[in-house]
């Protein structure tokens, strides 16, 4: 029986680790003994105790990594508000930073080397991401690992401070891999340019979604919260970030309202926006229209009860699973063109794409599908369609785990 390691070492849940589940379960289903290798974040470790425990052992390690740690970040963040009047300090952090990548792959090296897996897989949120994500790299080259591989599921980040370090240390990471795992073209592509992986060293896996069991009815959705399942519903699934342009649906809400006032706006997720959010909505006088939901493991079932799902990020979101579930739930799609949605989605054709940031196009597009019901339902079934036909989960194990015969 061969054995897998996946490598993990992230600042949170989300789509890189649902991912992740996913294959770790097809993966004890064909047959192959499987460890997962994490950081030891509480959250993480119950994520992945409560989703896979029983189809892979779940080990610990606990590198140090400045691209976690919260004093680093503080900076980093002061460093903005000021205008950049630190950016001094980023060259001598960058030494620091590649003493830690070094010093954590001789760590991984002895740890690999008494686990002696054939497959190592390495999931990695971004690029480069945190430093041990690399390391891990390198130290499966050392120990021998036969086969060596890393999905990225962000954009590649322009080297910083020391670029031409960053040079060496992604040549020696691009030779100690055997193919890099891109979930979508705007990501492969930004693995060449920005930072000069050769294109034979990619591959393209889409991320992909199973069929959904069962979806809450329309009324029985709006029972359990209180909302009227006569009146319009806007919902948003995700979490409350700035970067998923979550405070851009508030301001553009604030619009449709006035376009459609019997509109309602379902907001599933939590956040640290939250309550700037709740403020605006309470001074734009519409807080009784929005109902915020908080985490929902299943949010997933709730999306035939809405008229329109909104993805409004603001920054890259890659190959958001969001889109696609409501694509296989035939809902009507608003997103923005920030990323991997618009490799989803077809403009006009199976949602419509916006560009970030632009509350009153977002508004728009919004009351355009709440008022056109035939248009809407049509770029629901075009979407569920093109999803059955892309993005279906077993075509992304397929190719994934087809690597590791040999």
């Amino acid at each position: 029986m061969r054995k897998i390691l996946y490598y993990t070492d992230t600042n949170g849940i989300g789509g890189g680790e649902r991912y992740l589940v996913d294959l770790i379960r097809e993966s004890d289903r064909r047959g192959y003994d499987v460890t997962v290798l994490c950081n030891d974040r509480p959250d993480l470790l119950e994520y992945f105790r409560r989703t896979v425990s029983d189809a892979c052992r779940v080990r610990v390690v606990s590198p140090f990594s400045l691209t976690r740690n919260r004093l680093v970040q503080s900076g980093l963040t002061v460093n903005r508000e000021s205008r950049n009047r630190f950016s001094f300090l980023k060259v001598p952090g960058m030494f620091v930073y590649h003493a830690i990548l070094l010093w954590t792959a001789f760590r991984l090296f002895f740890l690999f080397r008494s686990m002696r897996p054939d497959i190592l897989h390495i999931n990695a949120g971004g690029y480069p991401a945190a430093e041990s994500l690399r390391s891990a790299a390198l130290a499966g080259r050392w120990a021998g690992i036969p086969r060596r591989y890393m999905t990225v599921h962000g954009m590649a980040d322009a080297p910083v401070g020391l670029p031409f370090l960053e040079r060496v240390v992604d040549r020696a990471v691009e030779k100690a891999l055997d193919l890099v795992i891109a979930v979508s073209r705007g990501s492969l592509e930004s693995l060449i340019r920005v930072r000069g992986y050769r294109s034979s060293k990619l591959k393209l896996i889409n991320n992909g979604i199973e069929e959904s069991p069962v979806f809450l009815g329309r009324d029985e959705f709006c029972r359990h919260i209180g909302a009227d399942p006569s009146l319009p519903i806007v919902g948003y699934i995700g979490r409350f970030l700035a970067i998923k342009g979550v405070d851009v649906l508030v301001s553009a809400f604030s619009d449709v309202n006035r376009a459609v006032p019997e509109t309602q706006l379902i907001l599933v997720g939590e956040g640290p926006l939250e309550e700037s959010m709740r403020d605006k909505l309470r001074s734009l006088g519409i807080e009784k229209k929005v109902f915020f939901l908080g985490y929902q493991p299943q949010a997933r079932k709730f999306m035939k009860a809405f008229d329109v799902l909104v993805v409004p990020s603001s920054g890259h979101d890659n190959f958001p699973y969001v889109v696609l579930e409501a694509m296989e739930a035939a809902c009507p799609i608003v997103a923005t063109n920030a990323g991997g949605t618009a490799e989803q989605i077809v403009n006009e054709e199976s949602g419509l794409l916006i560009p970030p940031a632009a509350p009153d196009v977002m508004a728009s597009a919004i009351v355009r599908l709440i008022r056109n019901r035939p248009e809407a339902e049509r770029l629901g079934q075009k979407a569920r369609l093109r999803m059955k036909e892309l993005f279906r989960i077993e075509r992304m194990l397929d190719s994934t785990i087809g690597l590791y015969e040999f």
